[in-house]
């Protein structure tokens, strides 16, 4: 998403992030209530991480531009993979 903002007739500004959204499930298909879920930027190393909710839903926004990115899955429930 790109945003620019006119602060005068000679002078602008943009800001410009990412995001990412999923859902997880469990192996049998039902919302991973509770998981935590690491976003990272590859090239930078910068992290960010978050629980999914009820649904095992998530977004992670304000991320870096571009990629890679490596989604990490870190349950206390399931055996990871």
């Amino acid at each position: 998403m790109a945003v620019a903002v006119a602060l005068s007739s000679s002078y602008a500004m943009a800001e410009t992030s990412s995001s990412i959204r999923g859902q997880i499930t469990t192996p049998q298909g039902g919302a991973a209530a509770g998981t935590k879920v690491t976003i990272l930027h590859v090239p930078s190393g910068t992290t960010r991480t978050v629980v999914t909710n009820d649904n095992g839903s998530f977004v992670v926004s304000g991320l870096r531009v571009g990629g890679p990115y490596k989604v990490i899955v870190d349950s206390n429930v399931y055996k990871d993979q």
